[in-house]
C-alpha cells in the first residue's frame, strides 16, 4: 500500500512539472540556479549532535554531583 501512494505522488509531481514547463519557457526555469544543500544539513546535523551530547552529558554530570553531595553530606 505505502508503495501505491509513493508512485501516486512520483506521478503528481511528473504531472505537475509538465503542466509547469508548458506555462513557461524552458529558458526562464533556466535562470535559476540549484543551491546545494547537502553541506549545510550535515554540519546542522553535526551541532544537532553536538548539543544533544552536550545536554546528556550535562544532565549525568548534575546528577553525579548532587548524588556525591548527599553521600558526603551523612
Amino acid at each position: 500500500m505505502p508503495i501505491y501512494f509513493i508512485r501516486e505522488s512520483l506521478a503528481a509531481k511528473a504531472l505537475a512539472r509538465r503542466r509547469a514547463e508548458s506555462v513557461r519557457p524552458a529558458s526562464a526555469s533556466q535562470t535559476r540556479e540549484r543551491v546545494d544543500r547537502g553541506p549545510v544539513m550535515e554540519w546542522a546535523a553535526v551541532i544537532f549532535q553536538l548539543f544533544s551530547l552536550s545536554l546528556f552529558s550535562g544532565t549525568f554530570l548534575l546528577l553525579f554531583v548532587w548524588a556525591l553531595k548527599l553521600w558526603t553530606a551523612n
